[in-house]
């Protein structure tokens, strides 16, 4: 619980400083206040914080990627959607309901319709396309959503290279401002998933732990190209 307060003080540093330099210092303070970070881990820090902080990051990319496509959708076309989501109620359940229209084989008929419908706006169109061919299988899902958290952590690590630059010379990158607003929905993003999980009963430990058992079972389900797509496993895609 202390450490949840450190975190607060120092995103609301961030929030009140007017210097870049002290926004990214603070904001990156969050995660090793949180993590408890130190030097008397034997590995580097900036391995500590991702080995916790990608596994939170990538979570439900999918799913946010699939209900910006839905939203997509019902502005161009409320009608239709409102049809293919008929019995749909929740949230999940539509996002669920188009991530199967685009993604499972016996569902054909209705991408090939889903794409008729939008050809008046050929990037929505393309964009169906490109997903289709994207999360066709397991595996290339898989592949995509690691490809993304690899492109997280590099960028998680020029972050890490301008800490170490303010503290030790203070100079900084060009690019400072694009780093901060990345490092603030990491920031956002951790302690939301830190909170929910504490609510819970979560010890920072417990919840660390946790988030290794489900990184296991994602490269057990997942990673395997034998493996096909079912209900179940759409649903376990969404909800990563």
């Amino acid at each position: 619980a202390l450490s949840i307060i450190s975190a607060v003080q120092f995103h609301s540093h961030a929030l009140d400083s007017k210097s870049q330099e002290n926004q990214l210092l603070d904001f990156w303070a969050i995660f090793e206040s949180v993590l408890d970070i130190s030097n008397k881990h034997t590995s580097d820090r900036i391995n500590q914080v991702c080995i916790h902080l990608i596994p939170i990051l990538k979570r439900k990319y999918v799913y946010s990627l699939i209900l910006q496509l839905s939203e997509d959708i019902k502005n161009f076309d409320e009608e239709y959607y409102n049809m293919i989501m008929r019995g749909c109620d929740s949230e999940i359940d539509k996002t669920a309901r188009l991530f199967k229209i685009i993604s499972l084989p016996n569902l054909i008929e209705e991408r090939n319709e889903l794409c008729d419908k939008c050809k008046k706006f050929p990037l929505l169109k393309e964009r169906i396309e490109y997903y289709t061919e994207t999360f066709c299988t397991l595996k290339s899902t898989y592949e995509f959503v690691e490809k993304h958290a690899q492109r997280v952590k590099w960028q998680i690590m020029r972050i890490y290279r301008n800490r170490n630059l303010i503290i030790h010379n203070g100079h900084s990158m060009p690019y400072l401002t694009l780093l901060i607003e990345n490092l603030h929905s990491y920031v956002d993003d951790f302690l939301e998933y830190t909170v929910q999980n504490m609510a819970k009963g979560h010890t920072i430990n417990s919840m660390c732990q946790n988030l290794f058992a489900k990184e296991c079972e994602w490269l057990a389900d997942f990673s395997n190209k034998k493996n096909n797509y079912d209900e179940e496993k759409v649903q376990r895609i969404l909800e990563f």
